[in-house]
């Protein structure tokens, strides 16, 4: 399947949920939101949520200082 990430096409594997998607682009693990269609998708469900054919997914780091 395709989705687009970023503004970049990907091809995934059909039935990808968020949580693997997000080991395959940062293993090393993720602080930030992720937006499924425009949507916040909550970490809770990350394991469960499957990506579709032509979801546009965006991850926006958080970032702080002081």
């Amino acid at each position: 399947m395709k989705i687009e990430f970023n503004g970049e096409e990907m091809i995934l594997e059909s039935g990808t949920s968020i949580s693997e998607f997000l080991k395959m682009i940062r293993p090393e693990g993720i602080k930030g939101a992720i937006l499924v269609n425009g949507l916040l998708v909550k970490s809770a469900t990350h394991s469960t949520y499957e990506l579709k054919d032509g979801d546009k997914v965006e991850l926006i780091i958080l970032a702080g200082g002081g």
